[in-house]
C-alpha cells in the first residue's frame, strides 16, 4: 500500500465532514489530518499539517474551493485536490479541473469505496511526481549544475565536466537558451517533459540546467529556434492543458564571443534578466541577441508622457491600447513601468487606504505589458471615469496626499493657480461631489481602516485623518456611515 498519505478536508457543512472522517479511509491508507470550515482557514491548516490531499467543497463562505486551489498553487504546487460537489456546481467543477485539480465526487453519491479510488488515483500521480522529484535532485547534485554556482572550479574541471554529458560552447557565438516561466511554483511533471522533448530533438545534441527553468542548448550548429521552442510550447499546452498563461516558455540566442566556459556561464547570469525584455513581447517565442532593446528608468520625460496618455478619460479599451502603447514605446524596466502606473493612479482614484493596496497588488502582479495595460484599465474602471482636466486632477492628488492637513477650496485653487469658485464648478462636473465632501470621503474611508484595525483609539484616529475636534470628527463619521467610530472599532477588534 506504500506510506500513508495525509489528507485535508475542507467543507462548511459538518455532516459531510463527520460523514467522511467515519468511513474508515485508514484502512485504504490516508489519514485524516484535519479539517476546515473555508478555504482561508485550509490555507492556515495546509502550512502547519503539510496534507498530500485536498478535499474540498467548492462553494464556502469566506474563500471559495476555486480560490483555495489558486492560492495553494502558488505556494504548494505539489498537492492534489479532490472536488466535493452538487449537481448544480458542474460549471465551477469545470473550471477547477482546469487550474488543476484531479476529480470530482457527487455529494449525493459519497461513499468510502468512491473516495478510497479517487484518492488511489492520487497516491499513484504523487508518488509517480515524488519519484521523478528524486531523480531531478540526484541529477542536481550529481550533474554539471552544481558547477554554476561554484566559483572555484577552474575552466579545465568545467570542460571534462561539459564533456561528460557531450555539452559543448560555442566559442563564437550563437549560443542558445530556454527560458521557462512558472507563475504557480514548481511543476516537476512539466520540467521532466521539457526534457523529454530537449532529448528527443535532433538538433540539440546536449542541455544543461544553469538554474530553476533556464537552460544552456548545445547544438551543432545553427538551429531554428523559434520552431523549436513554438513546437515544444505547443505539446506542453496539450499535455497539460491546465497551464494557460501562468506557464511561459522562449528561446534566446546570444551572439557573444565565448572564451572560456566561465565566460558562458556568465553570460548566462545576465540572460537571466531577459525575461524583463521578454515582458514587452508575450506573444514571441524567440530572441536573438541583436534584436533586443535595452530596459531604461523612468525620467520626467516619461512621467509628462505618461499623463498626456491617461488624462483622456478615455474608455477601458482605448485606455488599455493607450498604456500597452506608451509601454512599448517607453520601454522602461517592469518594476518601474509598474511603480510609474502605481504613482499615477494613486493620484486618480477616489479613495486611500486599502483600495489603493488592492490596485497595487494587483499592478504588481501582472507578467506582461498587455496583462499590465488591461489591469490597469480594469482598476480605473472600478473607480468609474476619472477627470479630463488637469486642474482637477492635481486638486486629487493633492487630497489623497495631504488629507491629513487643513484643506479648503480657497488654497488648493491658490497652488494650482485658478478661481476658487471656477475649481469648486469644475469638481462637481467632473466628479459628480463637492470639494468639501470628496475631502470629508476620503478622510472618513482612511478613518473607517483605522478603526477596524483597533490600534489607535478614536480620538488618535480623527487625529490621523486631520480632524482635531473629537465630537466632529464622531458626527461626520456617523453621517457617513450610519455607526459610530466606537462600533466600528469595538466590531474590527
Amino acid at each position: 500500500m506504500g506510506q500513508r498519505m495525509k489528507v485535508l478536508v475542507v467543507d462548511d457543512e459538518l455532516p459531510i465532514r463527520d460523514e467522511i472522517r467515519l468511513m474508515g479511509l485508514e484502512k485504504y491508507g490516508y489519514e485524516i489530518v484535519g479539517e476546515a470550515t473555508n478555504g482561508k482557514a485550509a490555507l492556515e491548516l495546509c502550512e502547519r499539517l503539510q496534507p498530500d490531499i485536498v478535499i474540498t467543497d467548492i462553494t464556502m463562505p469566506v474563500m471559495d474551493g476555486l480560490e483555495l486551489i489558486r492560492q495553494l498553487q502558488k505556494t504548494k504546487p505539489l498537492i492534489k485536490y479532490i472536488l466535493l460537489t452538487c449537481h448544480e456546481d458542474f460549471v465551477y467543477a469545470r473550471q477547477a479541473l482546469q487550474q488543476g485539480a484531479l476529480d470530482y465526487i457527487i455529494k449525493a453519491d459519497i461513499s468510502a469505496e468512491g473516495i478510497a479510488g479517487v484518492l488511489d488515483r492520487a497516491r499513484g500521480i504523487i508518488e509517480k511526481e515524488r519519484e521523478q522529484a528524486r531523480k531531478l535532485e540526484n541529477e542536481k547534485r550529481n550533474g554539471f549544475s552544481r558547477y554554476v554556482m561554484d566559483d572555484a572550479a577552474g575552466d579545465e574541471e568545467l570542460e571534462r565536466e561539459l564533456a561528460k554529458i557531450g555539452f559543448t560552447i560555442n566559442p563564437n557565438g550563437p549560443n542558445y537558451f530556454l527560458v521557462m516561466e512558472n507563475r504557480l511554483g514548481s511543476w516537476i511533471f512539466v520540467e521532466m517533459t521539457v526534457r523529454g522533448i530537449l532529448d528527443a530533438e535532433n538538433a540539440v545534441k546536449s542541455w544543461i540546467l544553469l538554474d530553476d527553468g533556464f537552460y544552456g542548448i548545445s547544438t551543432a550548429g545553427q538551429i531554428d529556434m523559434e520552431r523549436l521552442v513554438r513546437r515544444m510550447d505547443g505539446q506542453l499546452r496539450e499535455a497539460f492543458d491546465f497551464i494557460g498563461e501562468q506557464f511561459r516558455i522562449y528561446g534566446i540566442e546570444s551572439v557573444e564571443v565565448v572564451g572560456s566556459v566561465k565566460r558562458y556561464l556568465g553570460i548566462g547570469r545576465k540572460l537571466r534578466g531577459w525575461k524583463a525584455h521578454a515582458f514587452y513581447e508575450p506573444d514571441r517565442a524567440y530572441f536573438p541577441e541583436r534584436q533586443i532593446r535595452e530596459c531604461s528608468f523612468p525620467g520626467l520625460e516619461h512621467w509628462e508622457r505618461l499623463t498626456g496618455v491617461l488624462a483622456g478619460g478615455a474608455d477601458e479599451e482605448t485606455l488599455r491600447r493607450e498604456v500597452e502603447d506608451f509601454g512599448k514605446e517607453a520601454h522602461l524596466w517592469p518594476e518601474e513601468l509598474k511603480k510609474l502606473l502605481i504613482s499615477w493612479i494613486s493620484g486618480q482614484i477616489g479613495s486611500v487606504g486599502e483600495q489603493l493596496r488592492e490596485a497595487e497588488r494587483a499592478l504588481m502582479n501582472t507578467w506582461d505589458i498587455r496583462q499590465l495595460a488591461a489591469e490597469l484599465a480594469a482598476q480605473c474602471g472600478k473607480y468609474g471615469k476619472l477627470s479630463d482636466r488637469s486642474e482637477v486632477r492635481k486638486a486629487i492628488r493633492i487630497v489623497r496626499e495631504e488629507y491629513r492637513t487643513e484643506l479648503t477650496l480657497a488654497g488648493l485653487a491658490e497652488r494650482i493657480g485658478i478661481n476658487a469658485q471656477y475649481l469648486g464648478r469644475l469638481f462637481v462636473e467632473d466628479t459628480g461631489e463637492k470639494f468639501s465632501d470628496y475631502v470629508n470621503r476620503i478622510r472618513m474611508e482612511r478613518a473607517n481602516e483605522l478603526l477596524k484595525e483597533g490600534t489607535l483609539k478614536v480620538y488618535e484616529v480623527a487625529e490621523q485623518v486631520g480632524i482635531t475636534n473629537y465630537r466632529y470628527f464622531t458626527q461626520k463619521f456617523r453621517e457617513w456611515s450610519g455607526i459610530s467610530p466606537k462600533e466600528v472599532r469595538k466590531r474590527g477588534k
